[in-house]
């Protein structure tokens, strides 16, 4: 995503995104050893759960 993008998500929804999302979003995708990559924004479309209708937090832990 571009700065320009993440302004828009702002101004049309009306809200200020933290700085952090800001720069993970910008960063992205992230480089494939990064914690983050593994674990909370995953590039393999397989590992998405688009069908899992479970609350977010029992969808932390995934053991393989």
């Amino acid at each position: 995503m571009k700065r320009l993008d993440l302004d828009r998500i702002e101004s049309e929804l009306g809200i200020t995104l933290p700085a952090a999302y800001r720069q993970v979003m910008m960063d992205y995708p992230l480089a494939p050893n990064s914690d983050a990559s593994n674990f909370l924004l995953s590039t393999d479309a397989e590992q998405a759960p688009l069908n899992d209708v479970r609350p977010w937090w029992k969808r932390l832990l995934r053991i393989h």
